[in-house]
């Protein structure tokens, strides 16, 4: 008999950082916002993982590195969305 799994397993500190690392290649070959969104997002994850054992100065660093490609993140949203001629509603 067969179980059909309802809810994908999470995945674990290990494969959070993995695609850490991917997404960071990723984003050198293509400069776009929703991929250094995802790092923000996956180093979030990573920082909140119950499983994280990670010493002080290693979650110290992943939220420094957070903060660093959420400024990325806002710049490339900012410029990205200027340069397609996005117009912002709420400026009127």
């Amino acid at each position: 008999m067969y179980r059909i799994q309802t809810q994908p397993a999470s995945p674990g500190p290990a494969e959070i950082e993995k695609k850490i690392r991917l997404y960071m290649r990723l984003y050198l070959t293509q400069r776009v916002w929703f991929i250094s969104q995802a790092v923000v997002e996956l180093i979030d994850a990573l920082i909140g993982h119950p499983d994280f054992d990670g010493t002080p100065e290693q979650r110290c660093g992943f939220i420094r590195l957070a903060g660093i490609w959420r400024c990325i993140a806002w710049i490339d949203r900012c410029t990205q969305t200027q340069s397609s001629g996005y117009e912002n509603s709420q400026e009127e």
